[in-house]
């Protein structure tokens, strides 16, 4: 399984998201982040991550590692992928369009546009906007369209004690 981060940037209360416009989920809003590569950590793979698709600078201190969701798709197996989730509160600089990722938008976090997301994002978004440490796995039918099973579960404390949802 490939291990990516994703990162959602906050700024005075909104959440910024942007279309992407490559690969998994191409013309859908989504954070900021994609693979661990080579000696990496998470947090210095999401900062580089941000860096490439919006131009903004965030140090690794500043990255809130809420979560984990390994998402599984039927009979494709290499696509099948542990996402570890961030919140980023600071950040330098104005996140900007480019060749990853469209132009950023602001969402009040009521009116996140879950309708133009990729399917299951509104299963795990509520957990980073309220800053609640959580873990999942969801499943995904052959067409990756649809959702066959998902359980998503808060940690409740630092012994990683779960609370299902």
């Amino acid at each position: 399984m490939k291990t990516y981060t994703l990162g959602f940037l906050f700024r005075s209360g909104k959440i910024i998201l942007a279309i992407k416009k490559r690969k998994i989920g191409i013309g859908k809003f989504n954070g900021y982040g994609g693979r661990v590569e080579g000696e990496e950590n998470k947090s210095e793979s999401l900062v580089r991550e941000i860096k490439e698709e919006c131009e903004v600078v965030v140090e690794k201190e500043k990255c809130k590692e809420l979560g984990w969701i390994d998402f599984h798709f039927k009979g494709k197996d290499d696509l099948n992928q542990k996402v570890y989730i961030f919140r980023v509160d600071e950040f330098s600089g104005e996140p900007k369009e480019t060749q990853e990722m469209g132009k950023p938008e602001e969402f009040d976090v009521d009116k996140i546009p879950y309708d133009k997301m990729m399917v299951g994002d509104d299963k795990f978004i509520p957990f980073v906007v309220q800053g609640k440490k959580f873990k999942g796995e969801i499943y995904f039918s052959e067409n990756g369209e649809t959702i066959v099973k998902c359980v998503l579960s808060e940690i409740v404390n630092e012994n990683n004690e779960i609370k299902m949802k």
